[in-house]
């Protein structure tokens, strides 16, 4: 079954930051200090994504998020206009440990690449 998408809102930040942090604890154990992902990650992420949802909302950020039911699976960050040569920039994409191997990932990624020229 596909895990269906839509555009993430300013409610959705607590959920998608809790999944930015349990992603970053996941892959990167071993890469960053364990006192950084044990600590201030959680606070940071938490910060940042109610930075990037607070009004004035960007119309050059496009989030997708994935979800199964109630539970996000992960999601995907676009910059519009980022880089001046090169346009938009993919700036995040994460999925849950859960959906490993699965090819969340990559339809986020085409899903998000395909949405941010609406």
């Amino acid at each position: 079954m596909e895990t269906p998408f839509r555009e993430a809102r300013p409610v959705d930040s607590a959920t998608i930051a809790a999944l930015h942090t349990a992603s970053w604890r996941s892959a990167y154990r071993g890469i960053l200090p364990d006192d950084y992902l044990d600590g201030p990650i959680e606070m940071e992420r938490a910060q940042l994504w109610r930075e990037r949802f607070a009004p004035p909302l960007s119309p050059r950020q496009y989030v997708l998020l994935a979800e199964e039911g109630s539970a996000l699976r992960g999601f995907v960050c676009v910059l519009l206009d980022e880089e001046p040569d090169f346009g938009a920039c993919l700036e995040t994409c994460m999925c849950s440990p859960i959906c490993a191997a699965r090819g969340s990932g990559a339809a986020l990624c085409r899903s998000g690449a395909l949405g941010c020229e609406h």
